[in-house]
């Protein structure tokens, strides 16, 4: 069956797994500077497909599908318990199914090995470094997908016997999920999620800790530029906002779900304290972000005068050749709310879309600024940071043109070649795209208010409820009780509707089901 709201991403990973030891993983080889990237009926051919399989595994990608399986299949519960609608179950199932088929793939084929082991093709853009952080990860979403202790038993065993996944500090991204598996494996153990508190409860809250304490007071890998924006050697020089991004959100979930359950209302305790700065370091980064930079830059494509004007997006620019960048010089349509690499180690941001590394957009870029957004469109008592500040002229000098367009780092921008190991850490985004995207005027503003940041503790912070569900859209992202909004809302973006429900049907189902949430959250 397919998705009952039309959700492509997850319907498009079902198909790449026809059978239970089978994954698609690539779609066609590297592309050369002469290569299309106009429409699809002009993309070359012949475009042969890669997988991985029993006897040629690909252990992290089959891994890290089966937890993009897992999530997506508790999404589905959760909207059943909504529409009560039998298809919603059924697809929650199926999706559970293929999770678990795959996990049955990632353990068991051997020899354990990267995908690009099997294909070869995908090491030159996308090579994984390891694969036992996405069995650490998938080992932990299978538990809180499917409440079997055992996947409790096979992540801790996968930690305890990997050196390499201990005493970690390196930045979360799409190759490396050890931060948030700590994050996620505190928040499972802790009693705050559903599940009973385990005895080795306090291992993971001290690792978690460990690692998030690291980004906070910068004592481990990542480092401020000198305009306040976290940055990460190496990692960071291929998409400067993503790491800090991706930390943000991995602050703002620890202090929500485990930190926040505990220290309740209090704003001295230990708990408290620390729950208050990784909010107040998270909110930093989402500042800078918004425009509090020296090149007082909104990243947000489309948001603002000061947006980023030319992406490195074939569809947004309008040309179709890898080796004619500047065909035509201006960007032709604007990618509504997409989130760019961002600017270099020293804060400078030129949007160029030869530069690939600052100017390149991207499902994962996308999925942590709006999970981050939604959650401060749920709880924050403050707007984001451009809505009450008029943002100086942009200091990026080519805000029209693209007259510095060169074909030197066309090669480089053979990101758009499709592959599943790199697309499956944002491929929820499309899931819950096609399931929960819901009318513009939805979309509002964060709300008004004074925050309680101006107590005696300048760290502290209004006490904050975990959120039942993070949902991340195309350009904004809005999960909660709106009843504190104020009267005058603004969305994030442009104010007319979105066009892409065509159904009446589909958008009524969809405005049901968002109704039905908010009820569940006041409840």
């Amino acid at each position: 069956m397919s998705c009952p709201s039309g959700c492509q991403g997850t319907d498009w990973l079902i198909k790449a797994h026809p059978q239970p030891q089978v994954l698609y993983v690539r779609k066609s080889q590297n592309l050369e500077p002469s290569h299309s990237v106009g429409p699809d009926t002009g993309i070359p051919t012949p475009r042969p497909s890669f997988q991985v399989n029993a006897t040629n595994p690909g252990t992290d990608v089959v891994a890290e599908t089966a937890a993009c399986m897992a999530s997506s299949s508790l999404l589905f519960q959760l909207i059943y318990g909504v529409t009560q609608d039998p298809t919603d179950a059924e697809y929650a199932q199926l999706l559970l199914s293929h999770a678990l088929s795959l996990m049955d793939f990632a353990v068991s084929a051997k020899p354990y090995q990267v995908y690009q082991k099997a294909v070869p093709a995908a090491a030159k853009m996308y090579g994984s470094l390891d694969y036992n952080d996405e069995l650490l990860w998938a080992s932990a979403w299978m538990y809180r997908a499917t409440g079997n202790s055992s996947w409790l038993d096979i992540a801790r065993q996968t930690y305890n016997s990997t050196e390499k996944l201990q005493n970690s500090t390196l930045s979360v991204d799409w190759d490396n999920k050890i931060g948030a598996s700590y994050v996620l494996m505190a928040e499972l153990t802790s009693g705050n999620a559903g599940f009973p508190a385990t005895s080795d409860a306090v291992v993971w809250q001290r690792e978690a800790q460990a690692y998030l304490d690291s980004i906070a007071n910068l004592t481990g890998d990542g480092q401020l530029t000198p305009g306040g924006l976290l940055w990460f050697p190496g990692t960071s020089d291929s998409n400067g906002l993503i790491p800090a991004q991706t930390a943000s959100l991995l602050l703002l979930i620890y202090a929500s779900s485990v930190l926040r359950p505990v220290s309740k209302n209090a704003t001295t305790t230990t708990e408290a304290i620390r729950a208050a700065q990784y909010e107040h370091f998270a909110i930093n980064q989402m500042d800078y972000l918004f425009g509090n930079n020296p090149m007082n830059e909104m990243y947000i494509i489309g948001e603002t005068a000061n947006s980023p004007k030319n992406p490195a997006h074939p569809g947004a620019h309008g040309g179709t050749q890898l080796s004619q960048l500047d065909q035509p010089p201006q960007t032709m349509h604007v990618l509504l709310g997409a989130i760019v690499g961002g600017p270099n180690g020293t804060d400078h941001f030129d949007d160029n879309r030869a530069d690939w590394a600052q100017s390149e957009v991207a499902l994962n870029y996308n999925a942590v600024y709006q999970s981050n957004v939604a959650r401060q469109v749920m709880y924050s008592l403050t707007h984001p940071f451009y809505y009450n500040h008029t943002l100086p002229p942009s200091k990026v000098g080519n805000k029209t043109t693209n007259n510095n367009v060169t074909s030197t780092d066309s090669e480089s921008i053979q990101h758009t070649a499709v592959i599943a190991g790199s697309v499956v850490a944002g491929v929820v985004v499309l899931a819950v795209v096609a399931l929960l995207l819901w009318k513009r005027k939805t979309i509002k503003s964060w709300t008004g208010g004074k925050s309680k940041n101006s107590s005696s503790n300048p760290l502290a912070v209004e006490e904050i409820a975990p959120p039942m569900v993070v949902v991340v859209g195309p350009h904004a992202l809005v999960l909660g009780d709106s009843s504190n909004s104020s009267s005058k809302n603004s969305t994030l973006g442009s104010t007319e509707e979105d066009t892409a429900l065509q159904n009446p049907e589909q958008e009524q189902r969809l405005d049901s089901i968002w109704s039905g949430i908010k009820d569940l959250q006041k409840g």
